[in-house]
C-alpha cells in the first residue's frame, strides 16, 4: 500500500505485507531530495513498530553522503522500533563497498530479491 506523503521527495513510502514500512529510492534522489534530514522527515512521520524497514535501492547506481547519512539516521531510530532493524534491498556492488569502507555495514541486512520491472 503505497503512502502518499508530496511533501517527502526523492522516495515512495509504502506498507509490504501489512507489516513491513519500505522507502524506495529513486534514481534522482539527490536532485529530487531538497532537505538533508530526509530520514529524519521519515522518523517523524512513522514512529509506530514495523517488523522490518526496508530501504530499496534498485534505482540506485551510485548514492552520495547523504543517503549514508540518512541510513544511519534510520538505523538509530527504528533499531528499537522494528524486529530487524533496516534491510537494505537491492543494494550494489558499489553502495556496499562505500558501506564498507565506512565501517557501518553491520548496521545493515541485505536482501537480493531479483528486480522485477
Amino acid at each position: 500500500m503505497k503512502i502518499n506523503r508530496p511533501e517527502l521527495t526523492g522516495f515512495d513510502l509504502s506498507i509490504e505485507n501489512e507489516v513491513d514500512l519500505v522507502v524506495t529510492v529513486h534514481s534522482k534522489f539527490d536532485s529530487e531530495n531538497k532537505i538533508k534530514s530526509w530520514a529524519g522527515n521519515i522518523a517523524d512521520a512513522f514512529e509506530g513498530n514495523y517488523r522490518r524497514v526496508i530501504v530499496d535501492m534498485h534505482h540506485m547506481k551510485i548514492a552520495s553522503s547523504t543517503l549514508y547519512a540518512g541510513l544511519i539516521q534510520l538505523t538509530q531510530h527504528f533499531e528499537s522500533r522494528s524486529q530487524t532493524g533496516i534491510t537494505l534491498r537491492h543494494s550494489n556492488d558499489t553502495v556496499k563497498r562505500a558501506l564498507a569502507m565506512l565501517h557501518i555495514t553491520h548496521l545493515f541486512s541485505f536482501e537480493e530479491e531479483s528486480v522485477v520491472e
